[in-house]
């Protein structure tokens, strides 16, 4: 970049004064033919060159023209070409921002997979399951893992919307059918409290969560499972299922 400038200053002097060269022996070669006539040229040879003169001067008017129409037509084509260049640039920003935007939703998405296997852990391991903080206080590990397995479901419908995979209304329809499901009615009444601390209103997530207590509004239910969260995956409990 900085050897680029005082190249092409020495190449517009170069041309410069070749123009200059030019246009001198031009007005040279002019006014010595016009001394050489004054010296020894009649009236008849003045007369002669005038004429010549004249005809020149048309075919001069013709060249100017051309000259003319060759500044239009040049000045055309840059402009069309300066017109491809932006649109070509448009393209491309284009691009970037629908890479940029895909790269995105990516790492968003494997993000959500390491949360989807931590969830996972803890649903497989009581112990890991209490560093999680309580979802709801008294919860036995059996619907906390119900609980926590609702939970991926939700999560994975919000990721599906976040990425544009789903409508909302395709997503109203999908947690409809959802919410048909008691215990996730359950879940979502009992966890209330926990979302609220820590959605924070006006953003994407805040309006998804609109949308699933409006659904789950539509789809009231019964009030709550019968008796208190216990452990229903507890060998007692399945013994009384049986």
């Amino acid at each position: 970049m900085e050897t680029r400038g005082p190249k092409r200053l020495s190449t517009v002097l170069k041309w410069v004064a070749i123009s200059s060269a030019s246009v001198a022996v031009v007005l040279v070669t002019g006014l010595g033919l016009v001394a050489l006539v004054a010296q020894g040229g009649s009236t008849d040879t003045w007369i002669r060159w005038s004429n010549a003169g004249q005809a020149f001067g048309v075919l001069t008017a013709v060249f100017s023209g051309f000259a003319l129409a060759a500044l239009v037509i040049t000045f055309v084509m840059q402009l069309q070409e300066l017109k491809a260049q932006r649109m070509e640039l448009c393209q491309q920003r284009e691009l970037l921002g629908r890479a940029g935007t895909a790269l995105h939703r990516s790492a968003e998405a494997q993000l959500r997979n390491l949360h989807r296997d931590l969830m996972r852990l803890a649903m497989e391991d009581e112990e890991l399951a209490e560093v999680w903080p309580t979802l709801v206080s008294g919860l036995a590990p059996g619907r906390n893992r119900q609980y926590l397995y609702a939970n991926l479901i939700i999560q994975h419908h919000w990721l599906r919307f976040r990425i544009s995979d789903i409508t909302e209304e395709q997503l109203r329809s999908e947690l409809g059918y959802l919410f048909s499901s008691p215990l996730v009615r359950q879940y979502w009444r009992d966890t209330e409290r926990a979302r609220a601390s820590h959605i924070v209103p006006g953003t994407e997530e805040f309006h998804f969560n609109q949308v699933v207590a409006q659904v789950a509004s539509e789809n009231p239910g019964p009030a709550a499972l019968d008796g208190p969260p216990n452990d229903v995956g507890s060998p007692e409990r399945r013994q009384q299922a049986a």
